[in-house]
């Protein structure tokens, strides 16, 4: 039906771990029924296509079309694509949807007590038809309007790469364009290979070192980084800044060797986390226009 729709914005926990019961790590999830079973899913803008694992594909009874697909994570992985019957959000319904399945089990005993225990998950394809989708931190809601907002940007800000990712041009604190990685899935706002090549000299004297932990499909990803004091990010008018920001150098922490995760392109400056996103009152993603805002106050 025509209308505004205003869904639950809830934090699923999954990323805690026996280990780090004080970690803030988080997905944001919100209320669904996929072939009538009541469940959460995992919105998640870095997410090209639907996922979910063999386990919830069998209990929410999909339907395998295809037995040998391969996914691109932070490695490759060997999947099948599946077909729900019906999904439902809120009142908004669609029908014959295709989700990615596959084992997200990499071997490594922490990344994998995470990703054993994901929800499904919700990516691009479902976001286009939504056109627009507000994530309001302050009333904890997505908010999916009946008409999108017409761009206050004058200009588009947002890319569909060829891989159905989503990528931002913005600046930092000095007017210095950045290119990020849009990624909800991610808790973390990190900066990439790409911008520590161009900023080795300035992050090597200022930085703390450290290491980058990241799992995701296909392999678990450890490497050096260094740590900054804080930085400022802009997303369209609003502006924030993050009072400790990681720097991925991409080289691996154990064998030195260059890594690289499979689903960027290796032209990205970083990655933008819920970290980041969670210190504005409100983000528009508008998929109609190609454009995101950032609301501070």
């Amino acid at each position: 039906p025509a209308g505004t729709y205003r869904l639950p914005m809830k934090t699923d926990n999954t990323m805690h771990t026996a280990k780090d019961k004080t970690s803030d790590g988080h997905f944001l999830t919100l209320d669904g029924n996929i072939n009538g079973r009541d469940g959460q899913l995992i919105f998640d803008t870095g997410a090209g296509g639907n996922f979910i694992t063999p386990d919830l594909a069998q209990q929410y009874g999909l339907r395998v079309v295809e037995s040998h697909m391969t996914l691109s994570g932070i490695g490759r992985k060997e999947g099948q694509l599946a077909l729900a019957d019906t999904l439902r959000i809120g009142d908004m319904a669609w029908a014959n949807v295709p989700f990615f399945v596959a084992d997200t089990r990499t071997g490594h005993a922490e990344a994998d007590s995470i990703s054993t225990r994901m929800l499904p998950v919700i990516g691009l394809p479902i976001m286009l038809q939504m056109q627009e989708i507000q994530m309001d931190f302050a009333r904890c809601e997505f908010v999916i309007p009946a008409t999108p907002t017409p761009n206050p940007l004058g200009e588009s800000n947002l890319l569909r790469t060829e891989s159905e990712n989503l990528r931002l041009a913005t600046t930092d604190g000095e007017d210095h364009p950045f290119h990020f990685h849009f990624d909800t899935g991610s808790y973390g706002t990190n900066l990439l290979p790409h911008w520590y090549a161009r900023h080795k000299a300035e992050v090597d004297a200022i930085g703390t070192p450290d290491s980058l932990r990241t799992a995701g499909i296909g392999a678990v990803s450890i490497t050096r980084s260094y740590r900054l004091p804080q930085m400022e990010f802009r997303i369209g008018h609003g502006t924030t800044t993050l009072q400790s920001v990681c720097v991925d150098t991409g080289i691996g922490l154990h064998d030195g060797q260059p890594q690289t995760a499979d689903y960027l392109s290796g032209e990205e400056d970083g990655v933008i986390g819920l970290d980041l996103l969670e210190r504005f009152k409100r983000v528009i993603l508008n998929l109609k226009e190609m454009y995101m805002e950032a609301v501070a106050e």
